[in-house]
């Protein structure tokens, strides 16, 4: 239960962050619209995009019960974008980026779209609002290495 419960929240501060960055899928950021106190987090449904692998999400995650469970609290639905493999840097090329990817990255992708094209978002700048985070690469300095590029930005979490 404790696992499942640090899952429920960790998501749900990951969705406090993406409301602060989002500006690609024509979700912007409304400071009127935010709950700061609790939940729900936003005082409006709202919807965010979030493509994902199918090689790590199996199922129609938008049906689970998590997920279900997750829009009702908060009031954030989310919309899936499932990508095969082949797929996914046909859609990075694309350009029409969702508000956060699950697990579609690789080193040559992040390389790619991250350092050379700047379209992710740096997680380095929301390490205030990731206090676990931010305690795991305080003490071991390692894992903050194993996720930072050569431009020294963070674009994907351990």
């Amino acid at each position: 239960m404790k696992i499942k419960l640090t899952q429920v929240l960790s998501l749900a501060f990951l969705i406090i962050i993406l409301l602060a960055s989002c500006n690609r899928a024509g979700v912007r950021y409304d400071p009127n619209n935010f709950n700061p106190t609790g939940f729900p987090i936003s005082k409006e449904p709202i919807t965010l995009t979030f493509a994902a692998s199918t090689t790590v999400m199996t199922g129609d995650p938008s049906k689970m019960d998590l997920m279900l469970r997750l829009a009702e609290i908060t009031n954030i639905s989310v919309k899936w974008i499932l990508l095969e493999t082949a797929q996914i840097d046909i859609f990075y090329a694309g350009g029409n980026m969702p508000d956060l990817f699950y697990d579609t990255g690789t080193p040559q992708r992040l390389q790619t779209y991250g350092v050379e094209a700047g379209i992710f978002a740096d997680w380095n700048d929301y390490l205030q609002y990731m206090p676990n985070l931010s305690r795991v690469f305080s003490d071991d300095p390692f894992m903050k290495k194993i996720v930072t590029e050569l431009d020294g930005k963070v674009y994907a979490l351990p």
